[in-house]
């Protein structure tokens, strides 16, 4: 992650990249919990969306930040 960012950017990236993690432990359990309760399958639905979407976007990505 910090190679796709200047020297100066670095920092700022990284405590972007810990608050994102840290933000998704917090608010995971707590939407899985909710949709858990809408019905059994739904936090797995939604993981597997997430996870295609997330695939189907990483060549777009890595075109762009050159990596």
């Amino acid at each position: 992650l910090s190679l796709a960012v200047g020297e100066g950017e670095q920092g700022l990236v990284a405590g972007l990249n810990a608050s994102a993690q840290a933000l998704g432990r917090m608010l995971g359990p707590v939407l899985g919990t909710g949709l858990y309760r809408l019905s059994p399958e739904a936090p797995y639905l939604l993981g597997a969306i997430l996870l295609l979407v997330a695939l189907l976007a990483l060549p777009f990505l890595f075109r762009r930040a050159r990596i």
